[in-house]
């Protein structure tokens, strides 16, 4: 028996096209189109993170010292990459990315895949979360379609840094505190996954890992939830391993390296980031608010459309999900209060609360399905959207046969998804409307990380590496002079841990030759090296987009891509040669 079948006894005397609706709805909620969809986010999420156009400078400190984990074999203590102990971020990141190492090897594949994988993983918990607290899988659908587009989400996710692992983790919390209050949950796996969550995210983040606790005392507080169920958290095994989680490494430092290293933990938390200044608090507060607006573009946009058409909906609503909606929007408030005081501004600071906004956005946005008026707007944003796609994909089609393939591939991406938006308008249920929306943001990432990116802003750091095992100098350290830490640690993991990097000491604002058999620099450094008697080789950077349309790299990329060309030189030492012209 056929699915339209199955379904058409449920829809008997109806007409012909709703029981095409019902059928594509039905398709929409199956588990397998579930299991395609995060299949599709996974796999796209594994192209980026494979590239390394993009490096951020806190990655480093990550790989740096789990690469010395997996060649020294010491696993509790991070260390720097020139050899001090780093005792300013728990230990659960690093043995992430040791951990990958082990599976996949030294390289930058390897290194983020954990992150990559807890990106998936968020997305499946705040379909979960959803579901949980509203009962309702198209809300639970489209609270995961929300996240899944949110730029500042997807660029977690693809960087060997905690932040990924801490929303997960933040998540995970939330998820068993609403099995408890929301769904009256007497196993003991709410408790556990409620302290347990908690545990692993300040053995992820520190101090920050105990913002889901914050969140369930002002909920506890504000919203008064039933006492019986509030009761059945307070399991003290589930605290138990909640407490353990989160401090067994903090013992084992304190243990080895004495009360230095909680200073030093403390320091980096709390001591070195408060701010006195209060026009810098207010701006803060103002940055958060706003940021958080704009990283869940467009559907904030669309939430607006429903305070202005469907207010007393709306408000009905509000009554209706009071406790959800306070419970929903608590993390957030408690961050966005807690970062005001800070001295540095982190938009990325509130992404462990991101996933509860995207559940409370998606119950304001459900409704709107079978709003007419909205439903007509979003047919032509979708159709403008859909051209705009496509048109764009056509162009790129054009310049990938001139300058790079990259740019074929993806322009055929966009000229796909545009297609597939204008058929959707017509031979779908209006709910996949907002799969499309959701997953034409998503692939829109995706491209520019795998295809456009690669080509405007090409990794010069690859090329350096290269150049480098050509030199067949494994046990010989290479002294860096004028490179950037991060550039010195993105070579350190492209040479799959092989090269030994090391910043070159000064002598009188001048470099210290002495012990330098070969070195990296930068134009017009290599002078002082070939006045030293040095043989110096020009690592070629060239890349014909960017010098055909500068301004078009730039304006892509932002700041990011050098629309100069930067030489690279490697210094080798010569004693007997005359020096290179």
């Amino acid at each position: 028996m056929t699915r339209f079948n199955r379904i058409r006894p449920h829809v008997h005397g109806q007409p012909e096209s709703s029981i095409v609706i019902l059928k594509h709805t039905n398709i929409l909620n199956s588990r397998a189109t579930n299991i395609t969809l995060v299949a599709i986010f996974c796999l796209g999420l594994l192209l980026v993170i494979a590239s390394p156009a993009k490096f951020h400078g806190d990655e480093k400190f990550y790989d740096n010292a789990a690469i010395r984990m997996v060649q020294t074999g010491d696993y509790w203590t991070p260390y720097f990459a020139d050899g001090q102990i780093r005792l300013l971020k728990p230990i659960l990141t690093y043995w992430a990315a040791a951990g990958s190492f082990h599976i996949f090897g030294i390289n930058l594949f390897g290194s983020r895949f954990v992150f990559a994988l807890a990106g998936v993983l968020l997305i499946c918990l705040t379909y979960q979360l959803a579901k949980i607290i509203f009962n309702s899988r198209r809300t639970a659908l489209l609270a995961a379609l929300i996240l899944a587009c949110n730029v500042e989400v997807l660029t977690l996710s693809t960087r060997a840094t905690p932040d990924a692992l801490l929303c997960l983790f933040v998540a995970v919390s939330m998820l068993g505190f609403a099995r408890v209050w929301f769904r009256g949950d007497k196993t003991f796996l709410g408790p556990l996954l409620a302290f347990g969550g908690i545990g692993l995210a300040v053995q992820t983040k520190g101090l920050l890992g105990l913002c889901p606790l914050g969140a369930a005392l002002l909920f506890w507080l504000v919203a008064k939830p039933d006492s019986a169920r509030t009761k059945k958290l307070l399991n003290l095994h589930a605290i138990a391993i909640g407490i353990f989680l989160a401090l067994f490494w903090y013992a084992m430092m304190l243990n080895r390296h004495g009360g230095g290293a909680i200073k030093a933990f403390f320091d980096d938390q709390v001591g070195n980031k408060v701010t006195a200044s209060l026009a810098f608090m207010l701006g803060n507060f103002t940055h958060y608010l706003t940021s958080t607006v704009r990283h869940f573009m467009p559907w904030t946009l669309l939430f607006a459309f429903v305070l202005i058409w469907k207010r007393r909906e709306l408000r009905v609503k509000w009554k209706q999900h009071k406790q959800a909606s306070i419970f929903l929007l608590g993390l957030l408030a408690i961050l966005v209060v807690s970062f005001s005081f800070s001295n540095m501004r982190r938009a990325r600071y509130l992404t462990a609360a991101d996933a509860m906004f995207a559940v409370f956005l998606a119950r304001g946005l459900a409704g709107l399905t079978t709003h007419d008026a909205f439903q007509k707007f979003l047919r032509w944003a979708i159709v403008a959207f859909a051209l705009g796609l496509a048109a764009v994909g056509i162009g790129m089609i054009a310049e990938g046969f001139i300058f790079d393939a990259r740019f074929i591939a993806g322009g055929a991406i966009f000229l796909a998804v545009g297609g597939g938006g204008i058929f959707l308008l017509r031979n779908a249920d209006k709910t996949w409307r907002w799969v499309w929306m959701s997953g034409a943001m998503f692939l829109g990432f995706v491209v520019f990380g795998t295809c456009l990116r690669p080509v405007l802003s090409p990794p010069p750091c690859s090329l350096i590496t290269q150049a480098l095992l050509k030199q067949n100098r494994l046990a010989t350290p290479v002294f860096t002079w004028k490179i950037t830490p991060t550039q010195a640690g993105q070579i350190r993991m492209l040479s799959g841990g092989q090269l030994i990097v090391s910043e070159m000491k000064t002598n009188a604002s001048l470099p210290d030759f002495s012990g330098a058999e070969i070195a990296l620099t930068v134009s017009p450094n290599q002078i002082l090296f070939e006045q030293t008697g040095y043989r110096l080789q020009e690592i070629p950077m060239t890349n014909a987009m960017l010098a055909t349309f500068p301004r078009l790299g730039k304006w892509i990329c932002d700041d990011e891509v050098k629309t100069t060309t930067t030489s690279y030189w490697i210094a080798v030492k010569s004693f007997d040669a005359k020096p290179a012209r």
